[in-house]
């Protein structure tokens, strides 16, 4: 079984664990190479490494916006931490059929959605960033003033190409151009319907900011359609020193 795999089921078991034991995993960070990366050092992997060691991380992964971090950046990191680090990506998923009111989620919103790839897969994560790419109408559209590049597929027609792959898929903040504070992250549209929907049958686990929303998913909830689902938070981290602030823990099955 890989690593990811069995990751991913950890995370179906989170809410009901009893373990004694648990990792602290940050899954959503940003590398050097993004292009809102803050720190600017030559010494940024020291530091990053530094953080990941301090914070006790032994599960992190890096998802630049639209493309994977460099893989020697990944073994680096690995090699000098001795920790898992994954390689993802944080893509522009357009939200057109979303079951929102008029003006709340239009043509011009998109939400952030996670993909991390198994590493010891038969195929590269580099490989399937380009069959999502070249699989689910990848279109630049304008937002705000400025283009916005995503995808249009469904959460379900993108697992569909990912089916071999051993990802894990974990939607973010949701954007929108007009004004931000509608409707921002997946703690304002928990209840909706596809959204809903699309947890149910692709999403590995959901990002959330306010510990709040995730008591919505603990099969007990009716907003939720009773839906049990694991929530994580993340850094979102976009310099070193933020990296592993707001970590999740996962439990050792062994």
């Amino acid at each position: 079984m890989s690593r990811v795999v069995e990751f991913e089921r950890e995370l179906h078991k989170r809410a009901k664990s009893t373990y004694g034991r648990w990792f602290r995993a940050d899954l959503h960070n940003h590398g050097p190479q993004s292009f809102d990366y803050k720190y600017k050092g030559s010494d940024v992997e020291e530091k990053i490494a530094e953080s990941i060691t301090r914070n006790d991380l032994s599960i992190v992964m890096f998802t630049d916006h639209l493309k994977l971090p460099e893989q020697s950046f990944v073994a680096k990191l690995s090699d000098r931490t001795g920790r898992l680090v994954l390689r993802g990506v944080e893509l522009n998923v357009f939200v057109d059929a979303f079951d929102k009111a008029e003006g709340k989620v239009d043509k011009d919103f998109y939400y952030h959605l996670l993909v991390g790839f198994d590493p010891e897969g038969r195929n590269s994560p580099d490989y399937w960033l380009e069959e999502i790419y070249r699989r689910c109408g990848r279109e630049q559209r304008e937002s705000n003033g400025s283009k916005i590049e995503g995808i249009t597929s469904t959460p379900e027609q993108l697992a569909e190409v990912l089916k071999e792959a051993g990802a894990i898929l974990i939607p973010a903040h949701l954007h929108k151009a007009s004004d931000p504070h509608t409707s921002r992250s997946v703690d304002d549209i928990y209840a909706d319907p596809s959204f809903l929907r699309h947890a149910a049958r692709v999403f590995t686990a959901l990002e959330v900011t306010d510990p709040k929303t995730a008591g919505f998913f603990d099969g007990k909830h009716p907003e939720t359609n009773h839906l049990h689902k694991t929530c994580i938070r993340s850094s979102d981290s976009h310099e070193p020193d933020s990296l592993g602030w707001r970590p999740s823990l996962i439990p050792d099955a062994r």
